[in-house]
């Protein structure tokens, strides 16, 4: 399925819309807490935050080709376009890499460390 579009709910809460011609999906994701498909139609945000405005820029109309979970981590794995871009939802974050792995997005509850800052380059397997 196609990523048609991602919004904000809230500040914590984000929308995922994934689409093909038969068929569409809305994907809620709780950041750190939890996530699910839905029905259910939302109020969304006036303007998207500059995190959902940097996830639109890189996975609108991206193909996702896989989702996983890394290891027994509470950590799912979506892949896009056939692994070039992969999007983490880390219950307790969610950020999204490239295909080498830097961190190209990042949403955090906690101040910002070295270590979180977008382009670090972290392992997640």
């Amino acid at each position: 399925m196609r990523l048609s579009n991602i919004y904000d709910l809230s500040s914590k809460i984000l929308l995922f819309k994934f689409a093909k011609p038969e068929d569409k999906k809305q994907l809620v994701v709780d950041s750190g807490y939890r996530c699910h498909l839905t029905e259910f139609a939302r109020t969304t945000a006036a303007a998207p935050s500059p995190f959902v405005v940097r996830l639109r820029k890189l996975l609108k109309t991206r193909r996702c080709t896989a989702v996983s979970q890394v290891g027994t981590d509470r950590i799912l794995e979506f892949q896009f376009s056939d692994g070039s871009y992969r999007l983490y939802l880390e219950f307790f974050a969610v950020s999204l890499s490239n295909v080498g792995l830097p961190a190209a997005a990042l949403t955090r509850d906690r101040a910002e460390t070295s270590s979180s800052r977008t382009g670090s380059s972290r392992s997640w397997r």
